[in-house]
């Protein structure tokens, strides 16, 4: 299985001086780029509606660049990562946002062919970047090749990940801490917030001052939504919340389980830009 493949160089980037750099790296910039394009938390703020344009961006790379609503909705609905009507309704808004084109001259809108353009396209390449960069240390290329093809390194990671999500039939194994985060809007970013806030303070014992307010601006999302969050959180024991002094404090298993996810997603970059 493929996570058992990635199992040696997952071991060896633990253990690698260089992993909290590169996790430090990457808690600065993924949140940096929806904090950036506040629209890129509804278009893939959670792990549905990002394999929603996954699969449109890998559909898209092997057609021309142009993709069909149908053909997504297909395999997003069949791999139930989201629901025919929340799919109808992503593509809708982010046609209104023209960020997904298509021409004029088809009669059915399911088989019209569409294109990833503007900011979303802009926004998926950034994430794909920042991924790339904090998966340089273990990367055997000189920096002169990497950076000349950094377009289609990045266009590489996002075709193998569809690959991996559609028909290989699996992906980077996730734990339960990183499920429940990528299952809401803003969640995964919120996650990478909280890690580099401990990560700052060496994780104290006592937890850390962490603003829902602050955070819920920065993602335009509301105050509710991440308390909703935290919530189930505390609920399976994965963090404990003090109201009073607004203070998080993970568990031992969310630090650990969350930084061997990120080990798990930097092996898949460098498995990706090798094959």
């Amino acid at each position: 299985m493929f996570h058992l493949e990635l199992l040696p160089t997952v071991n060896r980037i633990l253990v690698d001086p260089a992993f909290l750099s590169s996790v430090a790296l990457i808690c600065q910039t993924v949140p940096k780029v929806f904090k950036s394009e506040p629209r890129l938390v509804r278009a893939v703020g959670d792990f549905g509606a990002l394999a929603m344009v996954v699969c449109a961006k890998g559909i898209a790379s092997e057609n021309g660049g142009q993709f069909t609503y149908s053909s997504v909705q297909s395999l997003i609905v069949k791999r139930r990562w989201a629901s025919g009507r929340r799919v109808r309704a992503i593509f809708e808004w982010l046609e209104w946002e023209e960020t997904v084109t298509r021409p004029a001259l088809y009669a059915d809108r399911r088989t019209r062919p569409l294109s990833v353009v503007g900011w979303l396209q802009a926004g998926v390449q950034a994430l794909a970047v920042a991924y790339i960069e904090a998966a340089r240390p273990w990367r055997q290329i000189d920096n002169e090749k990497s950076y000349r093809h950094a377009t289609t390194d990045t266009e590489s990671v996002i075709t193998k990940l569809y690959n991996l999500l559609t028909f290989a039939g699996e992906g980077v194994p996730f734990s339960v801490e990183t499920r429940l985060f990528s299952g809401h809007a803003a969640g995964f970013p919120l996650l990478l917030d909280l890690i580099a806030t401990c990560m700052a303070a060496d994780w104290p014992v006592s937890g850390v001052f962490f603003s829902r307010k602050a955070h819920a601006a920065s993602y335009n999302v509301s105050r509710a939504h991440i308390t909703k969050i935290f919530a189930k959180a505390e609920e399976i024991g994965i963090l404990a919340r003090t109201e009073r002094d607004m203070k998080v404090s993970p568990s031992p298993s969310l630090r650990g389980n969350v930084l061997r996810d990120l080990a798990y997603q930097f092996a898949s970059i460098v498995w990706m830009l090798k094959c």
